[in-house]
């Protein structure tokens, strides 16, 4: 190596040493050593406290630190104890402080934390800051609370009080209902708030009471309530608005409340307390119209419960006098009678309109006196049944019952009717053999019945159906009978029933039995028309139904040829009924007719005047008096027959009753405007085992049951219109009624 290379490596070498020996002297010169700035910003106490602060169960730090070349790390110690670490902006700490003890062992101090936060920037400079915290974890506490669970209110006002109480202090209260923020008020002894119940709906709520300290501890207390503004729940059955009351009505009340007790139930009418219960749980009332006068009052329930909620309905009703029930069962006017009208009107003793209503079938008629009513009072019932339309004939059939008196006689029954069919088999027959001695044939019984000509026709129909509708009520035989009055001879055919269908429909006179046939005699003590109807039953069941045979019907005379009248009847009966008209005179009763009858002594007269039929009645033992006034058929106009009923011991005059206005585009109206109506026939009456008049409307009219279905014997005596042949029975019912 020569001197030239070795010179020039030398200088190199001490060049380089010279570079380096620089390069290292200007790194030291740029070293960071300033250690970062804190700015300890703790939630609730700002920047920089000095002095020692109380917290609570957790503290919100933000050390707020500044590096000119970057932030390592943070550290917060808590008595030089790690409590948390970040290497990651943005450094805000939220320290859990809930495990601490808050107080030395004396419990009147608290225990001192010393809080450090050491930042360390990049360069591993540090800084640290320290305060003293307090840490306060016993939490305020919320007592006497003056409202307990369950607790009903009601109302705009309903003051709870409480008290709040913490050893540092409160710093706030406050109160919610149901998560809506509600008034509290300091006062010197406690807090105060209201529990407005009209702002809430009636039910269970939440009221929740906080309380925070100046560490932010949080207390609350919650108590749930009952808002209850309603009254009991009030339900009132057995009467409706505007209803009339005229006879003892059960009404029936119950009550609920879904959140108080009961406390209190009262009726009352206006202002008259009727009733005030004490036991709710049986509040059916009878309710007596008897009590009031007539006129419109307004029955009024009223409720309350134990928090003071009331609740109350108010009815407004008519007091009435109820007069009569009429009691319309179904099908009592039965369906081929498409143009009948039913209509029932209550009259005074005047023949004044009371009430007047119209009937349907299957339904309740109540008719009723606006004006007071004594229970002394009589008044008239009048069953109307008009039949026809508006433009064309019109028929009508009316029964009046009078004497009558209210709460005495207070139900008329009118049962569903029992007719025969419309349908019927028709077996046609031949019959030869008639002559003037043999006339008078008879067949009538329980489900077959006879039509011909009556005038010597050889051809006969005999028909049959269910009787009544009810084919067991039809009898097993058909009974035919022929009177041969020459010869005061009676026989008859029995034939099965129903009619064998290859019978022999050619029949003679001469094929005619009398077996079984008695013939006995009945005498009178006076004379004139005889009729006798004799007809017999299969049992004394089908005596009281009235489910009979039709054996002997005829008509004779003793004016002529006065002492015993002859009549016939068939012996294979096991009951018998008799019916027996002789002038004035008539009888009807149980078995065979007696042999000999002595006419009572009474007498009845009669008097149309005007619209006031005037009576002469003489003593006796009768006790119920009938009269029918008519109005005979034209070609424009149907018949009208009317019936009246009374007590024979002490009616002197009957004043018809008046037509309401409502029926005034009927016909009756008019006929009885201008008088159109005869007196026909007028009868006094006594019925074995009835001894007033009283009982024969109980046991009789008003439950709408024949006399036949209990009693055995009616006797009675007549006065007939001038131009009548003779008297007729009168009977209970008009129309066609039911016979049991």
């Amino acid at each position: 190596m020569n001197n030239l290379t070795l010179r020039v490596i030398i200088f190199l070498y001490i060049f380089t040493l010279i570079s380096c020996s620089s390069d290292h002297s200007s790194e030291e010169q740029n070293i960071d050593t300033t250690p970062p700035e804190i700015n300890l910003e703790i939630a609730g106490f700002g920047k920089n406290s000095t002095d020692p602060i109380i917290v609570g169960h957790s503290i919100d730090l933000n050390p707020n630190t500044t590096d000119n070349e970057g932030i390592k790390s943070v550290t917060i110690f808590l008595n030089n104890e790690v409590v948390a670490q970040s290497n990651t902006p943005p450094f805000n700490f939220t320290i859990d402080l809930s495990s601490y003890t808050s107080k030395v062992a004396d419990l009147t101090k608290y225990k001192e934390y010393v809080l450090k936060v050491v930042v360390v920037d990049i360069n591993d400079n540090s800084s640290e800051v320290e305060q003293i915290i307090y840490i306060d974890n016993d939490l305020p506490s919320i007592s006497n609370v003056t409202i307990e669970n369950g607790t009903i209110l009601n109302g705009d006002e309903n003051i709870v009080t409480f008290n709040a109480y913490d050893e540092q202090g409160i710093k706030e209260v406050s109160a919610m209902v149901d998560n809506s923020s509600i008034v509290v008020a300091e006062t010197e002894t406690g807090f105060t708030l209201d529990l407005n119940t009209l702002n809430s709906a009636d039910g269970e709520h939440s009221l929740v009471i906080i309380a925070e300290d100046f560490a932010e501890n949080i207390t609350s207390y919650q108590v749930d309530f009952i808002s209850d503004n309603t009254g009991p729940e009030l339900i009132v059955e057995g009467i409706m608005d505007d209803i009339i009351l005229g006879e003892k009505t059960i009404i029936s009340t119950s009550l609920s409340d879904e959140f108080s007790e009961i406390s209190g139930f009262k009726i009352s009418v206006g202002d008259s307390l009727v009733k005030e219960f004490e036991n709710f749980d049986e509040l059916n009332f009878e309710f007596d119209p008897e009590s009031y006068a007539v006129g419109e009052y307004e029955l009024i329930f009223e409720a309350s419960d134990s928090v003071g909620n009331i609740s109350q309905i108010n009815v407004p009703i008519k007091i009435k006098r109820l007069l009569m029930i009429i009691d319309i069962k179904e099908d009592y006017l039965p369906s081929n009678y498409p143009a009948t009208q039913l209509f029932y009107l209550a009259s005074d003793i005047n023949g004044k309109v009371l009430d007047f209503a119209k009937g349907e079938n299957n339904s309740i008629v109540k008719l009723y006196s606006e004006r007071e009513f004594s229970l002394e009072e009589e008044f008239m019932l009048t069953l109307m049944e008009i039949s026809g339309y508006l433009n064309g004939p019109q028929s009508g059939e009316m029964f009046t019952i009078s004497n009558l008196k209210r709460n005495i006689h207070n139900t008329y029954t009118l049962k569903t009717r029992k007719q025969n069919p419309n349908y019927k088999i028709t077996t046609d027959f031949k019959l030869t053999g008639m002559d003037p001695c043999a006339q008078n044939l008879t067949c009538y019984g329980p489900g077959y019945n006879i039509f011909y000509s009556h005038s010597g026709d050889e051809d006969i129909q005999i028909r049959t159906f269910d009787h009544l509708g009810d084919p067991t009520l039809s009898s097993d035989k058909i009974y035919l009978f022929l009177e041969f009055s020459c010869f005061d001879q009676y026989k008859y055919l029995a034939f099965d029933n129903p009619l064998p269908e290859d019978i022999e429909t050619n029949i003679s006179v001469s094929d005619f039995i009398d077996e079984g046939i008695q013939n006995s005699s009945v005498e009178f003590s006076n004379v004139g028309l005889v009729d006798i109807d004799i007809k017999g039953y299969d049992s004394l069941e089908d005596y009281r139904t009235n489910n009979g045979y039709s054996i002997f019907d005829d008509l004779k005379s003793t004016f002529y040829h006065p002492g015993p009248v002859n009549y016939f009847w068939l012996d294979v009966f096991q009951e018998y009924k008799f019916k027996i008209v002789s002038d004035d005179f008539a009888v009807i009763g149980r078995g065979l007719p007696e042999t000999y009858y002595e006419v009572p002594d009474w007498s009845v007269d009669h008097l149309l005047n005007d619209k006031t039929i005037q009576y002469t009645i003489d003593s006796g033992e009768h006790t119920v008096g009938k009269t029918i006034i008519q109005r005979y058929a034209n070609q424009y106009e149907g018949q009208f027959e009317w019936i009246f009923v009374f007590d024979s011991q002490k009616t002197q005059e009957i004043t018809i009753p008046e037509i309401p206005e409502e029926l005034k585009d009927y016909q009756l109206y008019n006929h009885m405007q201008n008088r159109d109506f005869m007196l026909y026939q007028s009868q006094i009456t006594k019925y074995d085992g009835i001894e007033t008049y009283d009982e024969y409307l109980e046991k009789i009219i008003l439950p709408n049951k024949s006399y036949q279905s209990f009693g055995d014997k009616m006797t009675a005596k007549y006065r007939v219109h001038e131009n009548a042949s003779n008297a007729f029975i009168i009977d209970d019912f008009f129309m066609y009624r039911i016979l049991y």
